[in-house]
């Protein structure tokens, strides 16, 4: 891949050699670029995870993509590169790539340095892979620019990140607070398993019941991920948090137990840790049905809901084929599903203005 070396911040410069570039990746004419694609991160495998979720877009939307790696050691540096792939009318589909190693001279992150490099009238949306937490600055002047950030909660909350309620009050003030459309690809992962729980909950058993949810159930995905679709339940059902549990209306405490993928236990068909490092009491199995068959640790999830009166609502679904919804040891539906990949989440929100307001009403509840 040709890649050429220019001198810091000369935007004039910079076209003239992204021009070069392209037509040199592709003889065909070129797709006009439809967005700005400002990506910041941090750290060692950030450029793995930036081919992760770019190559979906590559060769389907054409995009200046700007990437912005934090913390370089050394003097900041820019480079630039093009890829193009053809589309079916066999015109080029391009990436029109703008590095910058921000070193420890402050210029590559400083106000007015790279959001010269922005194609103007086009809508600019951020990638943010770093922690929102100690980047005030550099926070403020993306923001500035940004009409859509893109974040993932799962790299938010981690050892040494921020916790769960200080990432989702980060967004609040940061992001939406600042009124910044936001998305999060933590949210969007688990878009298959809220379209299922509303269609269970559409059958009259499971609806009358609604009322007396007395205890949820969460296993199989990622913690911050199972969180989220707490908050998203309980944001649906007017209920408030109280400590790890939700309040429902009266008073009424739901308990909300997560077994993460991953966590010791987590295939124990999502039964509740007794807390105290034993087993977990009794097998998992739903009331009124048979044993389900435990879930490996990481593939798909599996939602239980308990009634105080009743048989359960069990939700299953696998990382792909069918997905189920039993109440009671019936089948109430079952459903083709596949999860999408972050580069699938990607895709489809650089082509949609704005974001998910039920993901701002979840977040309501912090």
């Amino acid at each position: 891949m040709e890649k050429t070396v220019k001198a810091l911040f000369d935007p004039a410069g910079i076209e003239r050699e992204l021009h070069i570039l392209e037509r040199s990746q592709s003889q065909a004419e070129t797709r006009t670029s439809l967005f700005n694609l400002v990506v910041v991160g941090t750290g060692e495998g950030v450029a793995e995870t930036e081919e992760r979720l770019l190559g979906r877009l590559l060769g389907r939307r054409a995009a200046r993509v700007i990437h912005i790696t934090l913390d370089t050691p050394g003097p900041t540096e820019v480079f630039v590169n093009a890829r193009c792939l053809p589309d079916r009318e066999d015109k080029g589909v391009c990436f029109q790539e703008i590095h910058i190693s921000a070193g420890e001279d402050g210029a590559g992150t400083a106000p007015g340095s790279w959001s010269a490099f922005l194609i103007r009238d086009i809508p600019v949306h951020v990638l943010w892979m770093t922690g929102l937490a100690g980047r005030r600055q550099v926070l403020r002047h993306t923001r500035e620019q940004a009409d859509k950030f893109i974040i993932d909660g799962a790299c938010q909350v981690r050892p040494g990140g921020l916790s769960f309620d200080d990432y989702l009050m980060a967004v609040k003030i940061e992001l939406l607070g600042q009124g910044v459309p936001t998305a999060d690809l933590a949210w969007e992962r688990l878009a298959p398993l809220r379209g299922l729980t509303a269609q269970a909950f559409d059958f009259p058993g499971p609806l009358a019941a609604l009322p007396e949810v007395e205890e949820i159930l969460l296993s199989g995905a990622g913690e911050t991920e199972l969180r989220l679709y707490g908050l998203w339940v309980a944001s649906r059902l007017g209920w408030t948090r109280a400590g790890e549990a939700f309040a429902a209306p009266g008073g009424r405490l739901v308990p909300l137990t997560i077994r993460p993928a991953g966590a010791p236990g987590a295939a124990v068909n999502g039964a509740p840790p007794t807390g105290g490092g034993g087993e977990p009491p009794g097998d998992g199995t739903p009331r009124g049905g048979k044993p389900a068959s435990p879930p490996a640790a990481g593939e798909g999830c599996r939602v239980l809901f308990r009634f105080s009166r009743g048989p359960d609502l069990e939700l299953r679904l696998p990382p792909w084929g069918v997905a189920t919804a039993v109440w009671g040891g019936d089948e109430l539906l079952s459903k083709a599903i596949s999860f999408p990949s972050d580069g699938d989440i990607l895709l489809a929100q650089v082509d949609m203005p704005g974001y998910d307001g039920l993901y701002e009403g979840a977040l309501e509840l912090v």
